[in-house]
């Protein structure tokens, strides 16, 4: 049995023959063992922090009946980059974006809570 109680992936989305169904989901293991599982909807552990990445991830979740939320994952994935700080600057543009127009909708809303140094 696993230790691990959540993973978040992208590769799933990378399939081009089959479509994969859910967002959220439970991955079972061979062993019966299950870990709460989120394939971010923008297809990409290499976000480049844009508007229309993070309207892909608002509109492509496809578990909206159980949760409004997902991941966005951004950075420069396979090269241990990580984010550079004009991705970070995008980030905080994007939340006060958000922010303004999350009274007329609450589906567009960003976790801007978490302050990154830019």
């Amino acid at each position: 049995m696993s230790r691990i109680e959540r993973n978040a992936d992208s590769q799933l989305s990378w399939n081009n023959i089959n479509t994969f169904p859910n967002t959220s989901f439970n991955w079972v293991g061979l062993d019966g063992s299950q870990v709460l599982a989120h394939m971010t909807p923008v297809d990409s552990y290499n976000s480049q922090c844009n508007y229309d990445e993070l309207l892909k991830g608002l509109e492509g979740n496809k578990n909206l009946g159980a949760t409004n939320q997902c991941l966005m994952l951004f950075g420069n994935g396979d090269g241990g980059g990580g984010p550079t700080p004009r991705m970070l600057e995008k980030v905080g543009v994007l939340c006060c974006l958000v922010l303004t127009c999350s009274s007329s909708d609450s589906s567009l809303r960003l976790d801007c809570t978490q302050r990154y140094p830019v």
